[in-house]
């Protein structure tokens, strides 16, 4: 009787090894891109629930609760706090390849909303803050928008025809600060 054989030949394991490299090939850029989304994305999205807290913060305690970029620079991270300078919340430094730019009516790297609920600037509780925060990883870009009334919106320029309609040249992703009514 004839035992039979388990195992590969030669050429079958280099056709293999072939085949997986070109999957690699093609695989790893697109995997690399769709990362560079999923990390951009999620720096926006908890800078933008971070606004939202601070601005129910605001309402719940019915007074001014501030969110500040530590050491005046949002990649290090941002802390929101009570009238009393009680921590509410720390977020930590963003990833060391998202580059990251506010432009705020009173040019500071600080967002405050009133018991109301409406955005104020830093000095003026009278004074309603509005602007823009942007970020960007390769080119990749998430915009957050905050009107004068406190308002957050979130946008990627690359698919939000809203967000083209405020920045109608998106190849330059904001270089000049925006003004959004």
């Amino acid at each position: 009787m004839m035992k039979a054989d388990y195992g590969l030949t030669l050429i079958e394991m280099m056709i293999s090894l072939v085949t997986v490299a070109i999957l690699m090939m093609v695989g790893v850029p697109q995997f690399s891109e769709f990362l560079q989304q999923i990390r951009i994305s999620v720096a926006a999205n908890d800078l933008r629930h971070s606004m939202a807290l601070t601005r129910a913060e605001a309402v719940r305690r019915n007074g001014k609760v501030d969110l500040v970029a530590i050491d005046n620079d949002w990649k290090n991270g941002w802390i929101i706090t009570s009238p009393d300078r009680a921590v509410i919340m720390k977020h930590g430094p963003l990833n060391s390849d998202i580059k990251i730019s506010a432009y705020f009516t009173d040019q500071r790297q600080h967002m405050a909303y009133n018991g109301s609920g409406h955005s104020q600037t830093g000095t003026n509780s009278k004074a309603p803050q509005s602007g823009h925060i942007q970020l960007t990883l390769g080119h990749h870009a998430r915009i957050i928008f905050v009107n004068f009334l406190g308002h957050v919106t979130l946008c990627n320029p690359a698919s939000d025809k809203a967000c083209a309609l405020v920045l109608p040249d998106t190849s330059a992703i904001c270089t000049q600060p925006v003004q959004r009514v």
